[in-house]
This record gives structure tokens, C-alpha cells and sequence, in this order.
């Protein structure tokens, strides 16, 4: 009994001074859990993402204001185990509402075996707006390009570092080296797609941004002018982020985030918000990726359409 009474105290005591015994604060700084939560999630093979993003941007320098809202989800799933080849998963639907028309719309996108393929799955409907009538030719079926000669002209970060050139090591050290979070703090504990997390609170530091993208752009030997320096920092300088971040208890990964774009330019009274969430979930799990049949090479079904062609059905079949 008196074992009892003395952890009956100490339950109290606990609760009293805020302590809580199940969800210990984390020894590292919140700065150390956070950068090293972005280091291992670079190392996730492969996983399942939840991408929800609502705002609107408004433009308000002349008499007719104008504003457009937004609205997108993003389902993403990808495997990278062979860097060489890695497999991708995403579907991006949402609405655009521009001066009272609303646009919706849905893109496929694949990439697998050394070819990235898309589709348009759903678009506004051509007889309301008839200016996207040519999207129809497109919508429901599925073509490809070959990512080695996508790469020729759309610069593309390989996944293995072998084939990765110089300047595109040096940017990514210096990602690696970069902090971008200031005013970071522990919130508690909590559950977090699926997962007991961390939870921080904080904000972007637009300073060190500006600073990477200034290292950024000298790797490349295209630094800025000091103009276009003035410029960038006058324009990150409208930027305010703040953001909340949860990193796995037990593999210090990100697993969720979620935050605020506020961006206010009063000089030319332009303004955007935009919120947004990005989930993480069945890390290292196998997922399943499907791969187009019969999808078509975009400049074959080019020229075809140009000859007076018909694009043809196509169907997807599961592959692993």
C-alpha cells in the first residue's frame, strides 16, 4: 500500500509540474532534431505522400481587382531503392477559380523503366470553356517521354550521386549544411501519421534562403547582378512562413508539416495566402506502381496529330 500511495504522489506531482511521463522531451536542441529529421528523411526509399494545399492570390494594383483561389491535392508514392531507376507514383487534382470561372483538372504522372508518363485524367468541361477544347485530345490516355532525353533539356537531380555532376554535389551539400528554420520550439508529443512525433513550431528564415540561393546560383556561374540581388531580398522580404513540423519519435524522420505562405507586397499591392500540409507515411513499406500499357511517345502522337491522326484507348496494369 505504501508502494501505492508514494507512485499515487508522484502521478500527482507529475501532473501538477507538467511533467509528462509518456512522452519524454527530446535531448537534442530543436534545432538538431530538425535538421537531422531532414538529413534521414533523404535517406527513405521508399514511402507514401499527402500533399493538401488552399490559399489564393490576389493582385489589387489596378482598378479591376483580380483574384484567383486555389485548391490542389497531391497523392504521391514512390520507390527509389535502384537509384538508376526509380519508380514514381503521383496524382495532382484540384480547382482554380479566376474571376469566377472554376477550373478543375487531374494529371497522372508515372515514372518508371527509364520513361516518364502522363495523362490528363480530368479537365473543364470544352463546351464552357472552349479555349481548353485541345486538352480533350489529350484527357484519358497516357504517353511518355524518355527521361534520358527529357534530361537534355529539363534538368533533372538524379537519385545516385555517381550521376550526379559537380555543381549539383556542391548544391546539394550545401542544402545538407543549410538551416533553414529560425525561432524553432518543442511543443510536446503527439500522434502524427500514425506515428508518435515531436511537434515544433517555427518559421522560414528568409535570410538564410536568400543566402542559398546565392551560393546556388554562383555554383552554377550564374550569380546575380546586385540589382537582382536588391530585388530577391526585397521581394523574400514580403515572405512570411510559419510552420509547425513533426519528426518521428523513433526514426527522427519528418513525418508531417504544415504551414502558411503569407506573402504582402504593399508597394505594388499584391498579396497571397496559402496553406498547406504534406503527410508521410509507409516508409520503407513496398508500394505499388502502376506503369501505362501501350502508352504512346509524345512526339510520335505529335506528328500524328499533325497528319490527321487518332489518338488510340489505353489502359494501366498494376507492376510492382
Amino acid at each position: 500500500m505504501k508502494i501505492a500511495s508514494i507512485l499515487v504522489l508522484f502521478l500527482m506531482l507529475s501532473v501538477a509540474t507538467g511533467c509528462n511521463l509518456f512522452s519524454k522531451e527530446p535531448s537534442k536542441t530543436p534545432e538538431e532534431v530538425v535538421k537531422s529529421a531532414i538529413m534521414n528523411s533523404q535517406k527513405i526509399k521508399t514511402a507514401t505522400i499527402k500533399i493538401g494545399i488552399n490559399g489564393f492570390l490576389a493582385d489589387e494594383s489596378s482598378e479591376k481587382k483580380q483574384r484567383v483561389d486555389l485548391n490542389m491535392s497531391v497523392d504521391e508514392k514512390f520507390d527509389i531503392n535502384d537509384a538508376k531507376n526509380p519508380k514514381l507514383d503521383l496524382d495532382m487534382a484540384g480547382d482554380v477559380t479566376i474571376e469566377g470561372k472554376k477550373y478543375n483538372g487531374e494529371v497522372g504522372l508515372r515514372m518508371m523503366n527509364r520513361k516518364m508518363y502522363f495523362s490528363v485524367l480530368k479537365y473543364p468541361d470544352p463546351k464552357e470553356f472552349p479555349d481548353l477544347a485541345m486538352v480533350a485530345t489529350f484527357a484519358n490516355k497516357w504517353f511518355f517521354l524518355s527521361m534520358d532525353e527529357l534530361g537534355q533539356t529539363v534538368p533533372l537531380m538524379p537519385f545516385d550521386e555517381a550521376s550526379m555532376t559537380p555543381e549539383m554535389k556542391q548544391v546539394k551539400e550545401e542544402a545538407q549544411k543549410a538551416n533553414f528554420f529560425k525561432d524553432l520550439k518543442y511543443e510536446g508529443t503527439e500522434d502524427a501519421s500514425g506515428e508518435s512525433a515531436y511537434k515544433y513550431t517555427g518559421s522560414i528564415d528568409m535570410d538564410k534562403v536568400y543566402d542559398f540561393m546565392i551560393k546556388v546560383s554562383e555554383i552554377n556561374k550564374k550569380a546575380p547582378t546586385e540589382e537582382e540581388k536588391v530585388q530577391l531580398k526585397k521581394g523574400l522580404a514580403n515572405l512570411n512562413v510559419p510552420m509547425t513540423l513533426w519528426v518521428s519519435v523513433d526514426d527522427e524522420v519528418m513525418v508531417k508539416a504544415a504551414g502558411v505562405l503569407n506573402y504582402n507586397d504593399a508597394e505594388n499591392k499584391n498579396s497571397a495566402k496559402v496553406d498547406f500540409t504534406t503527410d508521410v507515411s509507409g516508409m520503407g513499406k513496398d508500394v505499388v506502381i502502376e506503369e501505362p500499357k501501350d502508352a504512346l511517345d509524345l512526339k510520335q502522337i505529335i506528328s500524328s496529330m499533325m497528319g490527321g491522326g487518332v489518338v488510340p484507348e489505353v489502359d494501366v496494369a498494376p507492376t510492382k
